[in-house]
């Protein structure tokens, strides 16, 4: 093993790029880069990408199971845009389509799609190979958006770097669902104009905004072009939408405010404004009601009461809504359908046909898929937060999460040596009253920010001696009777099982101690000393728990690939499954683009896994979509590629509201039955 090589093949590209780009040119390789097991093709492009919405190409490879996942990168002034994408069936040309909003992560300094010069196409992969693939007849995506939804490229700095760029990626694809003509333009572009034709800029989380781009903005207002500004904006985008910001609403700082539960519709509501959505936050960027500011909706509590909470208001140049756009379902589709048709009547065709397609697809999701359901089959939510949904005691979030249709909850209630025990109490004690099976969740080897408590033993040491942070060290024995202390406490609760979270070395940043590294000259040796220190912590917590709770079940949370995984991460979960140590394995099969990849990641796992395949409950990454608006219809295409493999059951990350959206086909089937 040589680890996970990151391998992007011969490109074989005639561009025929629209926006400034020649008909048909055929480009070579701009240069190869290896580095540390990392091959990689670049290719100049001959323009930006400002003006279009993405590129489309066709892609041909064989030999795709040995490949993790391909990603798309543009490269834009020190950075880049990093998409992933669904190379198709193997052997054959598959048309691959990659859109300006699927590219929800920024790579170091990005300096907007004009600046884009270079692309390169990869393939994550776990093993060594000199498979080439083929790319042909590149072309941008031509775009004519009568609303932008504006790209915080500016603001992409920091520990919110790629909230603020998933939050306009998210709201790009909400809106192309509900119909609208819309594209996504970055910050950093504005500055060259905005087209005539667009008639809406939308501000998802525009913390900041480059000055150079304030007098394209000021053109834009200036010929009753309007704006809908969103969550935390840039106090000079509030005041040419017409409107300024009360001091910033913070629930969690303030815990005697009252809940916010959802948003009613004032007096001055619009003509097709729903009366009421459901919606829970703690952090409000409330308007100035003024003179041509006024509210359309209001924060309401739980019980519907009207709080005098702006959370909509119509102001002199287009709408401005106090939270982040994480309102979802039809009435959050009617809202902002609302919105629109308020600043362009002309566009209700359209948005109307968007509903009809929107709730087709959502009918597709009842029940989890249309394929037969097994009987024992695991349908598992897991829960990071230890005190469940926000706003809901476990009892409620408990009961929802049944009439959703899962069966099986695994909630996160320790890190390190720190057990959340009451927390773990109460959740434990409302899967038993709603006959739910509860199973605990452990961080391991990484200490909990809150936990005041020392190390145990040795902290981890990075390469070059830098150090670990809050990761402890896999080999030094006091953290290993640590992290078995934690695993007995949990287990004495009661609980149905427990899952085995982060069982790895952290990849090859830790641990680097004279311990740890003392096999790094020879790799080969180094990885199998790595496997060596997890396989046996692993063997021994499974016999220790096996012996004192035999019906208790161990679950192990897992990297996708089995042959990255068992590298710098010294996770060899195939052979846990065979030799019985755990009873599950959940492979976080997260970014595979669509059902084809999901399918063939899974089946190569299952593979790997030989006579133990049955223990493979594969873990979807619902909270990492991109798409906002098609949980129910992903979900219930990828549980139906999971059932089509024999697969027992499935995982779904993350038990959230948006997890309940993805359920409501199936409680409103509940309903009627």
């Amino acid at each position: 093993m040589t680890g996970r090589t990151v391998f992007a093949a011969v490109l074989l590209a005639a561009l025929a790029l629209g926006c400034s780009m020649p008909e048909r040119s055929e480009i070579a390789a701009r240069r190869c880069v290896a580095d540390n097991g990392t091959i990689e093709w670049e290719f100049d492009i001959p323009g930006g990408l400002s003006g279009c919405d993405g590129i489309e190409f066709d892609f041909l490879a064989e030999g795709l199971e040995e490949f993790d996942t391909f990603e798309v990168r543009f490269r834009s002034g020190k950075g880049g845009y990093l998409g992933f994408f669904e190379p198709g069936e193997p052997g054959r040309w598959n048309h691959v389509t990659v859109r300006k909003s699927g590219c929800y992560k920024s790579v170091s300094s990005v300096a907007g799609w004009n600046a884009v010069t270079r692309f390169a196409l990869s393939g994550q992969r776990d093993r060594e190979t000199k498979r080439a693939v083929r790319v042909s007849n590149v072309r941008a995506l031509r775009a004519q958006p009568e609303i932008l939804v504006v790209r915080p490229d500016s603001a992409t700095k920091g520990g919110n770097r790629n909230r603020h760029v998933r939050e306009s990626c998210v709201m790009t694809s909400f809106l192309s669902d509900l119909g609208a003509a819309v594209s996504q333009t970055s910050d950093a572009d504005l500055a060259e104009g905005i087209p005539q034709e667009v008639a809406l800029l939308v501000f998802p989380d525009n913390p900041s905004v480059p000055t150079n781009a304030l007098p394209a903005l000021e053109r834009h207002a200036g010929r009753g072009g309007k704006f809908l500004v969103m969550c935390e904006a840039d106090g000079r985008i509030a005041r040419l939408a017409g409107f300024s910001c009360k001091p910033f609403y913070d629930r969690r700082k303030e815990p005697r405010k009252p809940r916010l539960a959802g948003l009613v519709r004032t007096a001055a509501g619009l003509e097709a404004q729903p009366p009421f959505v459901p919606f829970r936050t703690n952090c409000l960027m409330e308007p100035r009601l003024s003179k041509g500011v006024v509210a359309v909706a209001n924060w309401a509590d739980a019980d519907g009461r009207d709080l005098g909470l702006t959370g909509v208001a119509r102001t002199p140049n287009g709408f401005c809504y106090s939270s982040d756009w994480r309102i979802r379902g039809a009435s959050a589709r009617a809202l902002m359908r609302a919105l629109l048709l308020e600043i362009r009547p002309a566009w209700r065709e359209r948005l109307e046909a968007g509903e009809r397609r929107v709730a087709e697809r959502e009918r597709t999701g009842v029940a989890f898929g249309s394929l037969p359901r097994p009987a024992d089959e695991v349908r598992a939510l897991t829960c990071h937060n230890p005190k469940g949904l926000p706003g809901r005691s476990w009892d409620e979030s408990v009961r929802l999460l049944k009439d959703g249709g899962f069966n099986t909850l695994i909630v996160n209630v320790a890190w390190g040596g720190l057990v959340f025990e009451e927390e773990a109490k109460e959740c434990l004690k409302a899967c038993r009253k709603h006959g739910i099976s509860c199973h605990f969740w452990k961080v391991c080897w990484r200490r909990h920010r809150d936990d005041p408590a020392p190390f145990a033993g040795r902290k981890a040491v990075g390469k070059n001696g830098v150090d670990g942070g809050d990761w402890m060290c896999p080999a030094d024995p006091a953290n290993r009777k640590a992290e078995l202390a934690a695993f007995e406490r949990l287990a004495a609760m009661g609980p149905d099982g427990i899952m085995l979270d982060y069982i790895r070395y952290n990849n090859g940043t830790f641990c680097h101690c004279d311990v740890c590294k003392r096999t790094e000259k020879d790799k080969e040796a180094f990885f199998a000393s790595r496997r060596e220190t997890m396989t046996s912590f692993v063997r021994e917590l499974s016999q220790r728990m096996r012996s004192a709770y035999p019906e208790m079940q161990i679950l192990a949370s897992v990297i996708a690939g089995p042959e990255s995984a068992r590298g710098w991460f010294g996770q060899d979960w195939t052979a846990w499954a065979k030799e019985g140590l755990v009873d599950a394995v959940c492979p976080m099969n997260y970014y595979l683009g669509n059902s084809a990849g999901l399918r063939r990641t899974t089946a190569h796992q299952r593979a790997c896994c030989g006579a133990a395949c049955g223990k493979v409950i594969p873990c979807l990454g619902l909270g990492e979509w991109p798409q906002l608006g098609r949980d129910a219809e992903r979900l219930a295409e990828e549980v139906n590629v999971l059932r089509d493999l024999g697969c027992g059951g499935f995982v779904v990350f993350d038990f959230t509201e948006r997890a309940l959206d993805a359920m409501a086909p199936r409680m409103c089937q509940k309903e009627r039955e």
